[in-house]
């Protein structure tokens, strides 16, 4: 019964009445869908969070949460699905048939385990992500850049991490970022403000990958993991300099990345009392490559 009364209210008063009942479909390089339909003046969400879908298509009643990629800024929303499970890959199938279908949605749902709002704790920002992990940061660092850029609040630095296995995905990424509102772009180099330190680790390289990103940009683009000691240290390092005591770590990525950020949060974090101390805040989320 309750189950009954629950659908009844998602279908009736979120994804039947307030928000659209249209989205556009992408099949992207690397086995990934980009779902996208206009801002309504009704939603209004926060960076990193995420909503519930469902697309009769192929699956009448199923909701399924995915992240919004986009910022909350933008005049478009987006999502990005990676095909892991039979849902998803019964929705890649269908972005190769059909470029609009039916969808319901509700939401948004989500919180960040820290206070990233807080402009004057938070002026270090350090991101990690894995594969379609992606998705999460780069709507929160765009919000982050947009707000600098536009004099909000004032960024120190955002040290963007991004590993994966193929340039396919780095590609799709960037090129939806292209059209960021306002120019907050943390995926491209040429745009991205003095404030975004960007490196993108290929862990699966080849000769010929490697001449691919060369292609790319040589200066932000990597071979093999990041060593997370090193970007922990880098960043303690910069906090000093900036005479700031916090830096928040925002990941989103498989669970060994989460787990060994997670560690070295706690690491190198410095105790209460230590003169001049910095102090790393985490967030988590975990997604598979």
């Amino acid at each position: 019964v309750w189950w009954a009364v629950d659908m009844g209210a998602r279908y009736v008063l979120m994804a039947g009445v307030l928000y659209p009942h249209k989205a556009s479909l992408r099949k992207l390089p690397g086995d990934i869908v980009e779902i996208s339909f206009p801002k309504p003046a009704t939603f209004e969400y926060e960076a990193g969070q995420y909503a519930k879908i469902s697309i009769p298509r192929i699956g009448f009643g199923q909701f399924h949460p995915i992240t919004i990629s986009s910022s909350p800024r933008d005049p478009v929303v987006t999502m990005h699905v990676k095909g892991l499970g039979r849902w998803s890959r019964r929705l890649g199938k269908l972005a190769e048939r059909q470029e609009e279908v039916a969808f319901l949605m509700e939401g948004p749902y989500g919180k960040l385990m820290i206070e990233l709002e807080n402009r004057k704790r938070y002026k270090m920002v350090l991101m990690v992500s894995g594969g379609i992990g992606v998705t999460p940061m780069v709507s929160i660092a765009n919000d982050l850049l947009y707000e600098h850029q536009s004099e909000r609040r004032e960024v120190k630095k955002i040290k963007f991490v991004w590993a994966l296995r193929s340039v396919e995905l780095m590609r799709a990424m960037a090129d939806r970022n292209a059209g960021i509102t306002g120019g907050a772009n943390v995926l491209d180099p040429k745009s991205a403000s003095e404030v975004v330190d960007l490196s993108v680790y290929l862990t699966k390289c080849t000769g010929a990958v490697d001449e691919e990103i060369n292609d790319i940009d040589a200066g932000v683009t990597k071979s093999g993991r990041p060593d997370m000691d090193e970007i922990f240290l880098e960043m303690k390092r910069a906090a000093r300099e900036a005479g700031e005591a916090h830096i928040a770590v925002c990941v989103c990525g498989p669970s060994k990345m989460v787990d060994a950020c997670r560690q070295a949060s706690r690491r190198f974090s410095d105790g209460v009392f230590t003169r001049d101390g910095v102090k790393f805040d985490f967030h988590e989320e975990k997604f598979e490559f």
